[in-house]
């Protein structure tokens, strides 16, 4: 269904890609959601005004059934450094997040699959717990930080409506 030509697909594309793939695996795994516009002429005035005006807002709104998570969903492969299988979430967009979970009293959840993978399993992590983790990182590209991949669990923890992790959340 998704064709991925890596040296071809933008990061724009990718995340296009990774965004339906996630939004085929909430429907195959029956999990409620509401998908968020990212249309600018969308976003509300207290985001516009935040800092620069360009405020983040998350993907999409999932339920556990006792609550809601804000969900941040990031395709992409995966490095090898530092000792270990690291993912690189950019700097900017990490803080911009932080300040919506700040403003919204919501907890935001990276949901992150490798894009390597044609199949695979999504996994989770507060974007806190993944900012408090993160090494700073500088490249040609950006400032971004780097994440253990297994600091990653199952995303299924995170919303599974009896777990432990998700009570735990809120």
């Amino acid at each position: 269904m998704y064709s991925i030509d890596r040296s071809k697909d933008t990061p724009e594309q990718l995340g296009r890609i990774g965004e339906a793939k996630f939004r085929q695996y909430a429907d195959v795994m029956s999990i409620p959601y509401l998908w968020i516009d990212q249309a600018r002429e969308t976003m509300p005035a207290w985001l516009r005004s935040y800092g620069t005006g360009d405020g983040k807002r998350p993907d999409a709104v999932v339920g556990t059934g006792e609550d809601v998570l804000l969900v941040e969903v990031e395709y992409r492969g995966h490095l090898d450094a530092w000792g270990g299988e690291h993912f690189a979430l950019d700097k900017k967009d990490a803080e911009r997040l932080a300040e919506t979970e700040r403003l919204l009293g919501t907890p935001v959840v990276l949901a992150y699959r490798d894009s390597k993978e044609q199949e695979g399993d999504w996994y989770g992590l507060l974007l806190s717990e993944a900012l408090a983790m993160g090494r700073p990182k500088e490249s040609q590209f950006g400032s971004y930080y780097a994440i253990k991949k297994d600091a990653f669990e199952s995303l299924e923890a995170y919303l599974d409506r009896g777990s432990t992790k998700a009570r735990r959340l809120f």
